[in-house]
């Protein structure tokens, strides 16, 4: 599955695509600390990727402003989106 680390507030992030579906993937965010959460981003169209749904109780420990939020989103979306592109390529 596909990975990805990023940093948010100083906060080390290992990003981890669990499973991809026709019209969604699972992403876990977790932290060097803290319980990790679960972000799934759905397709609203053929190819088109723009749906995420996040617990946002869980987000705000990890991206507790709006700019670390857009950033911890912007890296979910583009590891999410890689990760259906690779299984379509699989799949081909």
């Amino acid at each position: 599955m596909e990975k990805s680390t990023t940093v948010i507030n100083g906060q080390k992030l290992m990003l981890i695509v669990t499973r991809v579906a026709a019209k969604e993937v699972d992403v876990q965010v977790a932290s060097e600390h803290g319980a990790p959460i679960v972000a799934t981003l759905r397709a609203v169209g053929q190819g088109c990727w723009g749906v995420l749904r996040i617990n946002l109780r869980e987000a705000e420990h990890i991206a507790p402003d709006s700019e670390s939020f857009r950033i911890l989103q912007a890296d979910i979306y583009d590891l999410a989106v890689r990760a259906a592109h690779s299984q379509e390529r699989k799949a081909a």
